[in-house]
């Protein structure tokens, strides 16, 4: 028996939300120089805000070109917070001093 998964395509599934985030997170990280740009820092911003909008999954480009859940400025502003968040707690491993 075959499962759902090997039957379709899931990669034609896409985030239409985190295709928008990902670009704007880069921008605001470009004019913030005290926000850390480590790998977990980024995506722990990412996770923020992909988890506070709504999804928006579309399976089509017709569907990319009309579908739009939330505007660039609410994105903003999750991003400035979960800017904050995550330096105020960041989980990236911390560098110990030299010996």
């Amino acid at each position: 028996m075959t499962s759902f998964f090997d039957d379709y395509d899931m990669e034609v599934l896409q985030n239409r939300l985190k295709e928008r985030v990902l670009p704007l997170i880069e921008e605001m990280l470009n004019r913030s120089p005290s926000m850390c740009r480590c790998r977990d820092c980024r995506l722990d911003v990412a996770a923020i805000v992909l988890n506070r909008c709504p999804a928006n999954y579309v399976v089509s480009d017709l569907e990319k070109e009309i579908s739009q859940k939330v505007d660039d400025q609410e994105i903003i502003r999750q991003i400035e917070e979960a800017f904050d968040i995550v330096a105020s707690n960041p989980h990236h491993l911390k560098q110990f001093p030299e010996e």
